[in-house]
């Protein structure tokens, strides 16, 4: 499972962007909300991924935000939401008014959304209220212990699939895991690290 690609952008548009990363260029499915955050053709930039195998073959979706990602994620859990809903979802309405709009049980708000009425706003609501609540506090500063060792485990194992050493990997990410508020700051900080060690 491809979980993270750091690249150079070599074309883009409003729902989609090539990324060339280890001479292979990556095809990524992104939202709108993603596009208007990129940077220029040849600059480099983190996408953090999800795939969706199909039948004749694999889709990559890609967002600069672990954020956004899980809150893909989680609607692709919804009755009736695939991934082409899920990204004109997030096309429609900031992540943070979309987390706050499913946790207040703000159907109306939804259904501002393009592509969702009334039933589907319901029935978001019904169905991601909790998971909702749970991704928020998993990506929100300030969690316990615990969760600090998840961020340090998750943000290795993102290092070594982009070809570091699990030694090197794990070296960087403890040297930035004090002055990193969530899982996203961890991982940039611990490749600002590993860049500046390149030069």
């Amino acid at each position: 499972m491809i979980a993270l690609i750091k690249g150079k952008i070599v074309e883009k548009g409003t729902n989609y962007v090539v990324l060339m990363a280890g001479n292979v260029g990556f095809l990524l499915h992104i939202p709108l909300s993603t596009y208007v955050n990129l940077p220029d053709t040849d600059e480099e930039v983190i996408f953090y991924t999800h795939t969706i195998f199909r039948e004749n073959g694999l889709e990559l979706y890609g967002f600069t935000t672990l954020r956004e990602r899980e809150l893909f994620k989680v609607l692709l859990t919804a009755t009736g939401i695939g991934a082409k809903l899920g990204l004109a979802i997030l096309s429609g309405i900031e992540a943070d008014h979309l987390i706050e709009a499913i946790a207040q049980g703000d159907s109306l708000r939804l259904r501002s959304i393009p592509g969702v009425g009334k039933k589907l706003a319901e029935r978001i609501i019904f169905e991601l209220k909790d998971k909702i609540q749970r991704i928020t506090a998993d990506l929100t500063p300030g969690r316990k212990a615990r969760g600090l060792e998840d961020w340090e485990s998750v943000s290795v194992s993102a290092l070594i699939n982009l070809g570091y050493p699990e030694r090197i990997a794990s070296d960087a990410v403890r040297e930035v895991r004090k002055g990193s508020e969530s899982l996203e700051d961890l991982i940039k900080n611990a490749l600002r690290i590993l860049g500046r060690a390149k030069v």
